[in-house]
């Protein structure tokens, strides 16, 4: 019977077999050169892509690795996917990875020394973030253990937990703590781990697990992240003990996003499907901030801008941004 592997590295994918192609061969080529064929096993959960994802995942072959994949007889949208590949793995450790990222070449030899600590949780700097609290920053050159959520946005940041390949985390706590509460969330894996990190700690390594081909520039916040972002922090990690502090710290990044969801909205660009804020009502947007009085009269305000101001002059007043990518 082969053994438990000690990490299962999972891609939910959708419609992406040209770089699904690219990033399979990358991890197939870490796992030889780490020599963690028996260590590892690759899980890819394909979300009924309609282009050539299931012929590409037919053909992938790499000696010794440990290989499976499921396809869902429908698009389950990105959050459901991100579950389905999470129960096809087994082993000790999941880390999750988008199907256009490119692992590390020593990413697994540098996860040696997180293993021997057996963490809940392990978090790593790709694609950082901004701490909340500045005074933090040198912190990011040294491994530490991070105390809570709290620690955690004022450490690395409000969106550190929102890029899938800067966390690893035990397999079954990981679904122990998902549920459907944030179903149609986009970044429910955010949601999961501030939930564990209300009774674990968290191991910081400095040291990234991914590459880009080049430097990521004025990377876009998908449609609704930040109010997304700013339930999912309210809920799990401002209440029911409220830090003023924390929540205006939070808060302040996030609440002018109501206006650009509001924009994105009366042009008919609708959020992923069964998204609770889609209809972006006003009782919605104050749950949001309900951890202050304060902002939740600031979110009213925005949310009267964005939905009664004309729209002309409210793309004159901020101008257009990008559509968000597509999961």
């Amino acid at each position: 019977m082969p053994s438990v592997p000690d990490l299962s590295i999972c891609i939910p994918t959708f419609q992406r077999s040209h770089l699904l192609s690219r990033t399979l061969e990358r991890i197939a080529a870490c796992v030889i050169h780490a020599g963690w064929q028996s260590r590892v096993e690759l899980c890819v959960s394909d979300n009924a892509s309609g282009d050539s994802t299931p012929e590409v995942l037919a053909a992938f072959r790499s000696p010794g690795l440990q290989f499976r994949s499921s396809r869902n007889a429908q698009n389950l949208g990105f959050s459901r996917n991100l579950r389905q590949v999470a129960k096809l793995a087994q082993g000790k450790y999941i880390l999750f990875v988008g199907d256009d990222d490119l692992l590390c070449w020593d990413a697994l030899l540098n996860l040696d020394g997180v293993f021997a600590l057996e963490p809940e949780i392990a978090l790593f700097p790709t694609l950082p973030d901004l701490p909340l609290d500045l005074t933090t920053w040198d912190l990011r050159t040294q491994p530490h253990w991070l105390e809570g959520g709290r620690s955690v946005l004022r450490e690395l940041g409000l969106f550190q937990l929102t890029f899938l390949g800067n966390f690893i985390v035990r397999r079954d706590t990981y679904l122990a703590n998902d549920t459907e509460r944030y179903a149609a969330s986009l970044y429910p894996h955010a949601a999961i781990i501030f939930r564990i990190l209300q009774t674990s700690r968290a191991f910081f390594s400095p040291t990234s697990l991914f590459e880009f081909d080049e430097p990521v520039r004025g990377w876009n916040q998908p449609l609704l992240t930040a109010i997304d972002l700013a339930r999912i922090i309210t809920e799990e990690v401002l209440i029911p003990v409220a830090d003023q502090g924390l929540a205006r710290d939070v808060y302040s990044k996030t609440v002018r996003s109501i206006v650009r969801a509001l924009i994105n909205r009366r042009k008919g660009r609708t959020d992923e499907v069964g998204n609770p804020f889609a209809d972006l009502s006003l009782r919605n947007v104050l749950q949001c901030y309900r951890a202050s009085r304060a902002f939740q009269i600031q979110a009213a305000a925005f949310w009267a801008a964005g939905a009664y101001i004309p729209l002309a002059m409210l793309l004159k007043l901020i101008g257009e941004k990008p559509r968000k990518v597509n999961f």
